[in-house]
């Protein structure tokens, strides 16, 4: 039986931990009688004061770390640690010895590793999670079948970017898994222009390549004269400006934490007083 197996066996039979001593390699032909013979010769120690061996065989106590009932992960991690021990063919003995003398393997050290573990397998993972594919794109005119064009690609592809939790490296390369034909060689050119270009001045030469010829200024000065106009909805007015508001980002004319600011700014100074979703 291996130690999980045991700690099952002692809960099936309600034998607390506390008071369980397993003995390792004990041949099938040993008796009961010669085990307990050899049981007797420590009987009355403390259970910390248990040797390494009984006779020749090894001896592990469940006991020494165990955490209280109520704590699933911490009798997890309890489980997993010694069926580690009996796979390497040591004991809790031997990991208290190489502890610090200060440090006592106690449940609040096990919790707190566990709970280490367990953001470390929560954060690690993340750039190989599922994330929002794009669309890919080509740049040709006219747009193909199950493609969309630089204006609508842009803008969602800015936006998706942002929404990625992971580096810019694997920015880069989920950006390029998405290009097709004449917007790839743009992008290595990018990359061969500066070395240490960003997944952000990928899009802006790819928006300077087939996007609107409009620069910086050009587009805020539209984006500031953009007006609601009569009998227009404020979502379609607003969806305006927005558009606008990415031109400008994709050209590296603002950062993305000022969208929000200028956009509200702008709405209440051009939608309609009398609008009522105002």
């Amino acid at each position: 039986m291996d130690v999980c197996e045991i700690i099952a066996w002692c809960k099936e039979k309600n034998v607390a931990l506390e008071n369980a001593v397993v003995l390792s390699n004990v041949p099938l032909d040993i008796t009961d009688i010669v085990v307990y013979r050899m049981l007797d010769t420590v009987k009355g120690t403390a259970i910390i004061g248990i040797p390494d061996e009984i006779g020749p065989w090894p001896t592990q106590v469940l006991s020494a770390t165990s955490p209280s009932s109520g704590s699933s992960k911490g009798e997890e991690f309890h489980t997993k640690l010694m069926s580690f021990l009996q796979h390497e063919g040591k004991s809790l003995a031997d990991l208290q010895n190489v502890a610090s003398p200060a440090l006592t393997l106690n449940t609040e050290l096990v919790s707190a590793i566990n709970s280490l573990v367990q953001k470390c397998q929560a954060t690690s993972p993340v750039e190989a999670k599922n994330y929002r594919k794009l669309c890919t794109f080509s740049g040709l005119t006219p747009t193909p079948n199950g493609e969309e064009d630089n204006e609508v690609w842009a803008e969602h592809t800015t936006y998706i970017l942002e929404e990625w939790q992971c580096s810019d490296n694997v920015k880069k390369q989920r950006l390029m898994e998405y290009l097709r034909g004449h917007t790839v060689d743009i992008v290595r050119f990018a990359k061969v222009e500066n070395p240490s270009a960003t997944s952000c001045d990928y899009l802006k030469a790819l928006d300077t390549a087939f996007g609107p010829t409009d620069n910086v200024s050009d587009l805020m000065l539209k984006f500031r004269n953009t007006f609601q106009g009569k009998g227009e909805m404020l979502s379609v007015y607003i969806i305006k400006l927005d558009k606008l508001l990415y031109s400008v980002l994709r050209k590296g004319g603002l950062k993305s934490s000022a969208l929000n600011c200028l956009s509200i700014g702008q709405i209440i100074q051009g939608a309609r007083p009398d609008d009522m979703a105002l």
